[in-house]
């Protein structure tokens, strides 16, 4: 039985901190330069790097994705 992830944890290590911001730093990154191969006119290259970016950007939503998750599953402890 997996059991479920606390509704709020402690506190995060320095470790996640600066993994969050690094994703984010990413994500901003390749909007920019998925927006600048849209621009000059390579489409396919700029909405790949377009979406790599918003993936980035997921990624630094990552716990607040889980807690939403478990509050929509019901695991809300």
């Amino acid at each position: 039985m997996r059991k479920s992830i606390p509704k709020h944890r402690r506190q995060r290590s320095l470790g996640e901190f600066i993994s969050t911001l690094c994703f984010f730093g990413t994500a901003g990154y390749l909007l920019l330069v998925g927006l600048e191969h849209l621009d000059a006119g390579e489409a396919m290259r700029g909405y790949l790097i377009l979406l790599a970016g918003f993936c980035c950007f997921l990624g630094a939503l990552r716990f607040k994705i889980a807690s939403m998750w478990d509050t929509m599953r019901g695991n809300d402890e």
